[in-house]
């Protein structure tokens, strides 16, 4: 049985519109049956609308962060830190390399991702991930988000 009309009307809306995102959403209907489908497809939807809810929040936190404390210049650093940076930015780079960054970075829509790293490693993940979907803070900033915020 083909997927109705609505339900194709009602992904579309929330981003899943590509022949595979159906071929998904077909074979979900197919092997667990319609209840399942519309209960898993409401889910999907109480999910998006907590992400447009909270996502703008989580980006003006992290905005008013970097305001706060700017991302250091890695000419700034200390021997030690610099060390700590070359590190940090060497794993960044092999991490955006690799296919496990599809975890990560290609996320389903309404999911946000928020990478973390110590104060040093600001510099590294703006360089190698500041151009990406993902939100960067500090370990103690995305602390501060999840029991604070």
């Amino acid at each position: 049985m083909a997927l109705s009309a609505e339900a194709v009307e009602r992904l579309a809306q929330l981003g899943y519109a590509t022949d595979a995102d159906l071929r998904f959403w077909q074979g979900l209907w197919q092997s667990e049956g319609e209840s399942f489908f519309w209960g898993f497809l409401r889910k999907e939807e109480q999910a998006a609308e907590e992400y447009r809810r909270w996502f703008p929040r989580l980006q003006a936190f992290a905005a008013e962060c970097r305001r706060a404390i700017p991302v250091p210049a890695a000419d700034s650093f200390s021997a030690a830190e610099r060390e700590q940076h070359r590190v940090l930015l060497a794993k960044m780079r092999e991490f955006a390399a690799s296919e496990d960054r599809r975890c990560v970075l290609a996320r389903k829509p309404h999911q946000a991702a928020i990478l973390s790293t110590p104060r040093v490693g600001l510099a590294a993940a703006e360089e190698v991930f500041g151009g990406s979907v993902a939100v960067l803070l500090t370990e103690s900033e995305r602390e501060r988000w999840l029991s604070e915020v």
